[in-house]
């Protein structure tokens, strides 16, 4: 009898969804790590620096969460690479679409 698993693309997609999956909790867990254990440490010899609200990390956390691991990984780098002293400040929510990073991106 053979076993039958539908067509062969699915069981790739499976793996790439599974594989995506796995990516994602990996960076929840070093973003966890980092807002548990280096974060404090920041804060208590520089005090509290960051430039927007939410912070980059809690960003990066919602981004991956609603946007999977690639785009909410884009996001936050973007995010990352806007924090800076001569950068933009303020509220800086995580965009409900992803087209609609480019057109938020400026304005804050």
């Amino acid at each position: 009898m053979k076993l039958y698993l539908g067509h062969p693309d699915s069981i790739y997609r499976l793996a790439a969804r599974m594989i995506a999956a796995i990516a994602g909790a990996i960076a929840l867990a070093i973003i966890a790590i980092y807002r548990a254990v280096l974060s404090p440490m920041l804060v208590a010899l520089f005090g509290r620096a960051c430039r927007f609200e939410p912070s980059c990390s809690k960003y990066a956390e919602l981004a991956i969460m609603r946007h999977g691991i690639v785009r909410g990984g884009a996001m936050a780098a973007w995010r990352l690479a806007r924090c800076h002293p001569y950068g933009a400040h303020g509220f800086d929510p995580v965009p409900t679409s992803a087209g609609a990073t480019a057109r938020t991106s400026g304005r804050i």
